[in-house]
This record gives structure tokens, sequence and C-alpha cells, in this order.
């Protein structure tokens, strides 16, 4: 078999093969990214490896595995629900900044009397703070109680956690670039940072909000088909190039283009139908490459020779993220099975911090044995939350408006954000 062959062979039956696993798990009420993972983890077995994954494959799959980062942050972007962000409760914005504070926290103290360095130990912290609360959201939509206290919470607070998260990266990748941390390097690196995010953001608003909007109107007007979603992918590259040309990370640049893309579709028929194509391509296309080439770095010799410290981060992880939802649940007024029920849902993950981990292996802060364990935590806990998640609403499903109604009444309608019906 040539050379050509060979790539479209292995590019064919990984895509199948991933595919039908992340169906798998979908069957199940699991994460389709837990499908594509398990197949990357399988696909890097020996014999298996070779035959799949061949030398001549290696350069393809790690361009889509680089491209899927950029489209994954745009999207994130691009998706996000501002108008719900701007509107957030008092429960949702405390449970999404305490869920993400008390394992980063936690992670990073006990990481630092492990042994790690301050910036090995704030990274590896940073995987288990991020929540990626998708498919509770889905379990909510499925008992038809996504708009009641605990799935606007989750909802909320997962928007935020995701924002802390994008924030902390790129404060990670700051620090990246300081060979030697001091006060001095750390500023003058923050100060070039300050003054290189200004002149980017000027010319991405110049772009984003001027030209990107006038050449939309007028493909919109030629009825291309597809014409407004090429031109707006072709948009999120462009300034994504230009974070990097101003010496600012990619990933971040695909995050703010997605942001302006958002901007500038809101409420339009046609932004509906943009995020819809760029969620099919991503996640239908190019984000399996991403994530079985996470597999392929999975290690199951490294995790059996260090699952102490695989046990005690999927603990800190569990039980900092149901820690912040029991604090800010009795700072803000909710009963006990509303606090349950959003401590579980925004233990999920699989989404950020995977990236975060691929940032940190790339740039050697953290090894194989390092990074197998956080994706083997994101498994356990994800495993664990979805499942007794899925029980508590089960449970609670006749009972959750009768509680719902008490947690308000306790709290204030006012307080929990909420309207009179």
């Amino acid at each position: 078999m040539d050379v050509g062959n060979s790539v479209v062979f292995s590019f064919t039956v990984c895509l199948l093969l991933s595919f039908l696993s992340a169906e798998l798990f979908r069957r199940f009420k699991y994460p389709n990214i837990l499908g594509y993972i398990f197949a990357g983890i399988v696909f890097g077995l020996p014999g298996i490896r070779e035959f799949l994954v061949p030398e001549e494959f290696s350069g393809l799959l790690d361009f889509l595995s680089n491209i899927g980062i950029v489209f994954f942050l745009l999207l994130a972007g691009a998706d996000m629900d501002l108008k719900r962000l701007r509107s957030l409760s008092t429960p949702s914005f405390l449970v999404g900044t305490l869920c993400f504070i008390f394992p980063l926290g936690a992670g990073y103290l006990f990481l630092s009397m492990a042994g790690f360095s301050s910036l090995q130990s704030f990274t590896i912290a940073l995987c288990l703070s991020v929540t990626a609360a998708a498919v509770a959201v889905e379990i909510l939509m499925e008992y038809d109680l996504l708009k009641t206290l605990e799935g606007t919470v989750i909802v909320g607070g997962s928007v935020v956690d995701d924002i802390w998260g994008i924030f902390s990266l790129t404060i990670l990748l700051a620090f990246i670039e300081v060979q030697s941390p001091s006060i001095s390097s750390i500023l003058a690196v923050f100060s070039r940072l300050y003054l290189e995010y200004l002149a980017f953001f000027i010319l991405a608003y110049v772009i984003g909000f001027k030209i990107y909007p006038y050449l939309a109107r007028l493909v919109y007007m030629e009825k291309t088909e597809g014409g407004v979603f090429t031109l707006s992918i072709a948009f999120g590259l462009v300034i994504t190039l230009l974070s990097e040309v101003f010496g600012l990370s990619s990933l971040i640049g695909a995050f703010i283009a997605g942001l302006i893309i958002n901007r500038n579709i809101q409420s339009k028929k046609e932004g509906r139908e943009i995020i819809s194509n760029l969620k099919a391509v991503t996640f239908g296309l190019i984000m399996p490459f991403f994530f079985i080439s996470m597999g392929l770095k999975f290690s199951f010799p490294a995790i059996l020779s260090d699952l102490p410290l695989l046990f005690a981060l999927a603990l800190i992880a569990f039980v900092g993220k149901y820690a912040g939802a029991i604090v800010s649940g009795y700072l803000t007024g909710l009963n006990w099975s509303s606090i349950n029920s959003v401590g579980l849902g925004m233990n999920d993950r699989g989404g950020i911090e995977l990236i975060i981990a691929v940032v940190a292996v790339t740039h050697e802060l953290i090894n194989d044995t390092v990074f197998s364990v956080v994706l083997s935590m994101s498994f356990i806990t994800t495993f664990i939350s979805l499942y007794l998640f899925k029980r508590q609403v089960a449970k609670n499903m006749r009972q959750l408006t009768p509680l719902v109604d008490d947690s308000i009444r306790h709290c204030g309608r006012k307080k929990c954000g909420l309207n009179d019906v």
C-alpha cells in the first residue's frame, strides 16, 4: 500500500472506530469525548498502533490535533451564551467561582507538598478545576429540568467556570515564557503582554466589527451556499494567526475570535446555522483526532507506577468541586437536594482541562506519567459524578419542583436571580 492510500486508510479507520466508540459511550449517557479518548488508548496498544497509526499518518494526526484545539476554542467563544453571562444569578456566579477555586487551591497545596514545582502544581491543579457540564445539562433536559433552580445554577456556573479556565490558561501561557521566575521578570512579561494584547485587540476590533460584518452582509446577499460559514472560519483563523504574530497564544486568539463571531451573529438566523455547522465540523471531523492523539499518549505502565497520585488527584478534584458547591449553596440559601445536584453536576470533565494538559506536556511542564494520571482523573471523576448525578435526578424527578420552590422561597427570588412566573 503506497503512502497516500495508507494515510487515507488510517484516517478512515480511525474516524470510523472512534465514532463507534463515542456512540457506545453516548448510548450509556456518557460524553462522546470519553469514547474518542478510549478509542485513542486502544489504538495506542502494542500491535494496534503500528497497524492503525503508521509513521506516515503521524504528521496528519499531529496537524489535526493542533487545528482541533483551535477549532474547539473558536467554538467555545462562538457558542458562549453572553446574555446568560450578563444575567447570571448570585448562586451561579458563586458556584462557578468556588467550584473552580476550591480544587485549584487544594490541588496546588497537595502537589507543592508532594514535591512538584510551583508552575507544575499550578498547571496540574488547573486540570482539576475546570468543569465540562454539557452531559449534566443533557440529563436535565431529558427530565425537563433545565429551567429549574438546579439547571440554571449548573449551566450558569459552568459558564463562569469556563471563563476562569480560559483566564487561567492565559496566565499559564504567560508564566511559561518566564525562564527564571522573579518579580522583575514576571512584571516584564506581563507588561509586554499588556501592550501586545492592547495592539492585538485594537486590530481584532477593526477586523471583527468593521470588516467582517461588512463582508458577511455581502456574502449573505449573494446567497452563496455556506458562504457566511466559510467566511467566519476564515476570519477566526486570521484572528488566530494575528495572535501568534503579536506574540500571544493561538489558543487565546481562537477564543477571542469566537467571542467576536458570537457578538456579530447574536439573534440572527444565519448565526444559529454557523454555530450548528461549526459544531458539526469540529466534533464530527476534527476533534476526534485531537482526543485520539491524547489517547495515544496514555500509558498504562505509567498509571500503575503512580496509582497513589491518581487516586489523590481524583479525590481532590471530586471533593474540591463538591465542597465549592456546598459552601456556595450555603451562602446563597440553597437546600441540600439542590446543593447535592449542583455538586455532582459540576464534577464533569473532558474539555478545557484536557487542552491545558496537552499544553503542559508539549512545553515539558509535565511528563507522560503525569499526563496519563490527569487523563485518568478526568475519566474517573466524570464516570462517578455522572452515575451519581443520574441517580440523584431520577430519584428526585417527582420531588424537584417543590424542592426548587422551597429553595427559591428560602433564598428569595430576587437573590436567586429568578423572575416571578
